[in-house]
This record gives structure tokens, sequence and C-alpha cells, in this order.
């Protein structure tokens, strides 16, 4: 029977601003759709990406400078946003209960390092991350929602031509077999150990990012609090503190 089955949503798979903007513009009826079909979402991979291809640091000969387009923008971040926005509906909707579900978000390692060549880019990939560090509490604790980013290094895709690819060493490229078995040691979601031999409990296995690279993956932890009045400035200002997640959650 299809209840017996987890349904997936998964946004990008191609390249090509057109189509990808097209994607997330039609991602609600998409959703709708499948939803309608199916019964059912266990799965969201927020995956749409482009290569940046507009110069930031272009000169121009007027001003004030016309308005710039950076659909690396919308589509490498906000796409993300409106891809989780969607699923969390369509989780709450999916009948059963002590549901499985996920959350994939698919960031850089740019996210970490920043790029000069495509500063936006990173710049993206790295809001991806603060995302997830964000809604991670209340999506696992109020609505059994595991969300996850993944940071990989360099691949082969056609978002880069061959002649780009062949700019950078063999040695510097991730295989696509890595990033995709580490998304499966996420998606099942046992206890994990990464390539520094650190280990997360099965208990506390949500809300990770993993950095992977060559053959290795890595728990990337955010960043730590410069002061101890920092960590209680922030404390107090989260979900974790106050007890109204339970409403902010289930609506009026």
């Amino acid at each position: 029977m299809v209840q017996d089955s987890k349904v997936a949503l998964i946004t990008g798979g191609t390249s090509g601003v057109g189509l990808e903007v097209a994607k997330i513009l039609s991602l609600a009826a998409a959703s709708d759709a499948g939803f309608k079909l199916l019964g059912r979402f266990d799965f969201a991979f927020a995956n749409a990406d482009i290569m940046e291809r507009a110069n930031p640091y272009e000169k121009v000969q007027t001003l004030p400078p016309p308005h710039p387009e950076f659909p690396i923008i919308d589509i490498g971040f906000k796409g993300f946003v409106y891809t989780t926005w969607l699923a969390q509906h369509y989780f709450r909707a999916t009948p059963g209960e002590g549901k499985d579900l996920m959350l994939l978000f698919h960031s850089s390692c740019t996210a970490f390092y920043g790029s000069q060549f495509t500063p936006i880019y990173a710049g993206a990939k790295a809001a991806i991350v603060n995302f997830l560090h964000s809604i991670t509490f209340l999506f696992h604790h109020f609505a059994g929602i595991h969300a996850y980013t993944i940071c990989r290094g360099g691949i082969k895709t056609n978002l880069m031509t061959p002649e780009e690819h062949a700019a950078f060493p063999g040695s510097t490229w991730t295989p696509m077999t890595k990033v995709t078995g580490t998304i499966e040691i996420l998606i099942n979601r046992g206890t994990v150990e990464d390539s520094w031999a650190k280990k997360v409990e099965k208990e506390a296995n949500y809300g990770l990012t993993m950095e992977i690279n060559n053959d290795n993956h890595y728990f990337r932890d955010p960043v730590e609090h410069c002061d101890e009045p920092m960590e209680a400035n922030m404390y107090n200002n989260s979900l974790e503190k106050d007890p109204f997640p339970v409403s902010l959650w289930s609506g009026p």
C-alpha cells in the first residue's frame, strides 16, 4: 500500500537558471499534487543549486549603479527557505504516530571558508547552515523533524564546464559516492561517527552539519560563544528557555 512506503520531495537535480527558478515557483503546486496522490511526505531534500556567474566586482559607468541581478540568492538560499516552509506543512499533514521525518539541506564547504571568486554563492551557502542551526531545535522537539545540512567539497557536476573542471587538480574533487554515502548515513539515523572519530549517539542525532571532503566526513558544530554573557544572552532569547514553542508550532 502507498501508506507503507516513504515519500521524498527533492528540489534541484539539474542545472539552468530559468529551469531552477521555474521549479521554485512551481514547487507548491508540485508538492500539493504529490501529497494528494501519495498521501504523505517523509523526506525533503533542498538541493537546488547554480553556479555564480555574475561579477559582484564589476565596474559600471553610471551612478547610481543599475540594480543587480543575483539569482544565486533566490535559488541558493530563498529556495531553501521556501522548501522548508512547504515541507513543514506537508510533514504536519502526514498521518501516523511517531512519524519519521527528515529535512536535508545541500550546502557547500564555502559556507565555512568563504570564496573570493564566488562571494555571493559562499554567502548563500553560509546562510543555509545558519538557518539550519536556527530551526533545528523547534523542528526536532516539537515536530519530530530531523534536519541536517551537508557541506561538500568540490564534486564534478554539469554546473561547471569541463574546462572549469580541468583547472582544479584531481585530488581536490570529492567522489559523488562519498556524498551519497554520507547522506545514507544521515538517513539511517543511528549512532554516527565522523572522520575525526567524534561520535554522536542516536538520541542526539539531529541538527547536524556534515562537511564532506575527499573520502572523509566531519561534524561541524556552531561557533562557540565568545564569552559567558553572550552564551547566557543567546540562551535567554532561545526557544530552549521559553515554553511558548508548542503554541508557536501548533498555531491558533
